[in-house]
């Protein structure tokens, strides 16, 4: 095996700029304890994973429930909303409470209530990255039952738009 795979390392340009990435890596103990110390000084965390891909398939597993998060937040919101509530005092209920997540603490008030819609993180990226997730669930066997439309929709989000909060827009069938 060469050496260029015996580790894998998923990197993020925003994280990387801020040295705050959080590295998700699998392979051989050998490649990972050589750079281990460069790792640690380039992020704010690591994780080793396992075997060679562990750390791909964590990051598009990471990447999966991030949107599911993201989807069932704004279809509460967009409930909520409907039902007369602001949806700003909803984010801080949810912020104060169990509903708390790292989407409704960074994306909700700062993105799409303020509808800057202005996240760094591509769309595309969070599609593909959901795609990988779900080729691999399929790959050993798992059947999505809390989330339907992540197999079954069949519809694909545009992404176009290019940043990851569109997504609430395509879900939700909201205008910018």
């Amino acid at each position: 095996m060469s050496a260029g795979k015996k580790l894998l390392i998923m990197k993020s340009e925003p994280g990387a700029k801020a040295a705050e990435l959080v590295f998700m890596v699998g392979g051989e103990k050998g490649p990972i304890s050589r750079v281990l110390p460069l790792l640690q000084i380039m992020g704010k965390q690591v994780f080793v994973l396992g075997r060679l891909g562990a750390g791909h398939a964590m990051k598009c597993i990471n990447n999966l429930i991030t949107a599911i998060t993201f989807m069932a937040t704004a279809e509460g919101l967009t409930i909520g909303k409907q039902f007369g509530v602001d949806p700003d005092v909803m984010t801080d209920v949810l912020n104060a409470s169990t509903g708390m997540s790292w989407i409704s603490q960074t994306h909700i008030r700062q993105r799409i209530t303020s509808r800057k819609f202005d996240d760094a993180f591509k769309l595309e990226l969070m599609v593909k990255d959901i795609g990988i997730a779900m080729q691999l669930a399929s790959t050993l066997g798992f059947r999505f039952r809390c989330v339907p439309w992540v197999s079954s929709s069949g519809r694909q989000p545009d992404t176009t738009r290019r940043k990851a909060p569109a997504l609430v827009i395509w879900y939700t069938g909201l205008s910018t």
